[in-house]
């Protein structure tokens, strides 16, 4: 595989160069998309035929860290659930970059439903926020959560006919930072709306 490093994302393509799929993965809070390039590159191997995508999130204040300014794809002003409820500051920047990045793809001539969007942690919050809230036309083949959660669930509307979008939402029950409980209530949210 060829390893190209821009300065917003680091992409793995196949060795051939040609792809028929291809996966945007979201990084945590305070990481980058280099955090997640070792892992990356032991799936990519396994599928010759997915391009890899591993953007950074923007840096910006982040309040539950003090105001520190890191990578975040939005603002987390807490950790407990009636926060996260509303948690959208910057979450709109972030969609827009990962819409950016389904719209170069289907310019090359990938369809959008060979298109998955996975995350861990924050990053995994954001690929299901805008995963299921694409515009149809952008559909996209699946969703992969890893420890996440949906934020923003008060402002959280799915797009009608992506009701049946594969989701596979994975959380370990000792997670110290992204509490078990929330990936249940996702799921109990979720279903109200389908």
């Amino acid at each position: 595989m060829r390893i190209e490093n821009q300065e917003s994302k680091i992409i793995l393509h196949p060795n051939d160069g040609d792809h028929s799929a291809t996966v945007i993965l979201m990084h945590g809070l305070g990481d980058s998309g280099n955090g997640w390039l070792d892992s990356t590159q032991e799936i990519a191997v396994k599928m010759p035929y997915t391009k890899f995508i591993l953007p950074t999130a923007p840096r910006q204040p982040v309040t539950l860290n003090g105001g520190m300014r890191m990578n975040a794809w939005y603002d987390i002003k807490s950790l407990s659930s009636e926060h996260g409820a509303d948690c959208v500051d910057g979450i709109d920047t972030s969609i827009t970059i990962i819409k950016e990045l389904i719209h170069a793809e289907v310019a090359l001539g990938i369809r959008s439903d060979r298109i998955v969007l996975a995350g861990f942690s924050q990053g995994g919050a954001l690929s299901l926020y805008c995963g299921l809230q694409l515009p149809i036309e952008l559909r996209p083949a699946g969703i992969l959560v890893m420890s996440g959660y949906l934020p923003g669930s008060n402002h959280f509307k799915l797009t009608p006919g992506l009701e049946d979008v594969p989701v596979l939402h994975c959380h370990g029950t000792s997670d110290p930072v992204v509490q078990y409980q929330w990936g249940q209530m996702t799921k109990s949210h979720l279903v109200t709306k389908v």
